[in-house]
């Protein structure tokens, strides 16, 4: 047997246009998981659930959530269009 964990992600909108001053977000929506035998699933829930205090142990004493509750959204700097203004600027810089 074999489990499956998914979660979607996404933005329902609401769009207008890219021009509206207040509605330029354009709707999109995805879906991702991972499927694990269930005989692995607690041994990478223990992991993960660890590795997830480690790495963002700051930020969810902050927040005073429970770990297993804590959830980081995507900054706005790592987004898509931010990512590729990114490299290229990096990439103007590399070629002088």
């Amino acid at each position: 047997m074999y489990v499956a964990d998914l979660d979607e992600f996404g933005h329902i909108g609401p769009f207008v246009s890219k021009e509206d001053p207040s509605f330029h977000t354009h709707p999109v929506f995805g879906l991702a998981g991972l499927v694990l035998p269930a005989e692995k699933v607690r041994e990478f829930s223990a992991f993960f659930f660890n590795l997830k205090k480690n790495v963002l142990g700051a930020k969810i004493e902050k927040t005073g959530t429970h770990p297993a509750a804590f959830e980081e959204k995507l900054p706005l700097s790592s987004r898509p269009a931010n990512l590729t203004a990114k490299a290229a600027l990096d990439d103007t810089k590399s070629t002088r």
